[in-house]
């Protein structure tokens, strides 16, 4: 592009950071971070996202940590919804599910409120760590807090209680799901069929029909 006489900007090198992460080369993202510095351009919230997003999908689980907290200590840049989500959905994927629960505390009290994505990602994190309780728990709080859960939290929350045979406390979820006319999709259907046929639950399972 400079060989052709084209402007390159903030929003180019961006884009080129994104590519290069999508393409798990995120080396080549950060030596895209230098060239902000040598034309004095100032890295914005979409430049350390897409960098901590890259690191994520690398393995870099620590490295992501590390710069995730580096940016709020120094103050860097502001976060904001997507950098808080992008953060949690890595440390709950990764299997860092207490690491993104105190992170979502920590995000309750910014400025910027988690969402039903931030709360959906840490919910399913829990319930694949089989802690149904804290999970609970916490659909109660975002609840609480005039957040309502999509289908795709009900999702999680009803795949992690079959996991651990608590089908009364499924039942009840469904029937909230119903209460807050929010229909099961079939994904929902799906994963009920499996649970039922696992535990040699036949009957139950064509009941979900």
């Amino acid at each position: 592009m400079r060989q052709l006489g084209a402007p390159v900007n903030e929003v180019t090198m961006n884009i080129a950071i994104n590519c290069y992460c999508l393409l798990n080369r995120v080396d080549f993202g950060f030596a895209i971070l230098g060239t902000f510095f040598k034309r004095c351009c100032e890295p914005d919230v979409t430049t350390f996202t897409t960098l901590i997003n890259g690191l994520f999908l690398v393995g870099e689980i620590a490295e992501a940590e590390k710069l995730f907290k580096k940016l709020l200590s120094e103050k860097l840049c502001e976060p904001n919804e997507v950098m808080f989500l992008t953060v949690l959905n890595g440390l709950s994927k990764a299997g860092h599910t207490l690491a993104a629960r105190d992170l979502l505390g920590f995000f309750e009290n910014m400025s910027c409120k988690p969402n039903v994505y931030a709360y959906s990602a840490v919910i399913d994190g829990l319930c694949k760590d089989k802690m149904a309780d804290d999970a609970l728990h916490l659909l109660s709080r975002m609840i609480e807090k005039g957040i309502s859960p999509n289908v795709v939290t009900y999702n999680s929350m009803i795949q992690g209680l079959c996991n651990v045979g608590r089908w009364k406390d499924v039942k009840d979820l469904l029937q909230e799901m119903l209460d807050n006319k929010i229909s099961p999709n079939v994904c929902t259907c799906n994963i009920l069929v499996d649970a039922f046929c696992k535990e040699g639950m036949v009957e139950e399972a064509e009941n979900v029909f």
